[in-house]
């Protein structure tokens, strides 16, 4: 979603600076003036194009044969595993060094037992070792050569 402040039909409609104010804030500025927010008219924002398909060797081989390549490519699996749901959440949220930064936040805010909960869950969701915690998740590797 795109934020910002429309004001006409062109690329040209975008304001450099949103030019809104809190309601009450005593503006005698109309709305009709300050333009309307663009997140709250979503149907005017632009589309994302889809994203370049990297994983697809055709998609990747035309592309690059364009420049004199030729493709291979190779599937792989990352397999991450740990005792349990709750010790991968120990060893890989609690205490790698951005969840020693942000779970106290969290902490903070009164969000840490639920997010906790949720990835905890999710976690269990994905598990595929009955007797302990394993999720994969595949790539491929292209190698391009002249």
């Amino acid at each position: 979603m795109i934020c910002g402040t429309w004001r006409g039909g062109t690329s040209r409609g975008f304001a450099k600076k949103p030019r809104h104010r809190p309601l009450g804030s005593g503006s005698s500025t109309s709305d009709a003036d300050r333009g309307t927010p663009l997140c709250e008219r979503s149907e005017r924002a632009p589309r994302a194009a889809a994203p370049f398909a990297w994983r697809d060797h055709t998609a990747v081989g035309e592309l690059l044969a364009q420049h004199g390549y030729t493709l291979s490519t190779e599937a792989r699996d990352l397999v991450v595993t740990a005792d349990s749901v709750d010790d991968f959440w120990t060893t890989r949220f609690v205490h790698h060094p951005l969840g020693a930064a942000f779970l106290p936040v969290l902490e903070q805010a009164g969000l840490l037992d639920s997010v906790r909960a949720a990835a905890v869950d999710l976690l269990a969701g994905a598990d595929q070792d009955p007797h302990g915690f394993r999720v994969s998740a595949s790539y491929v590797v292209h190698r391009a050569v002249r």
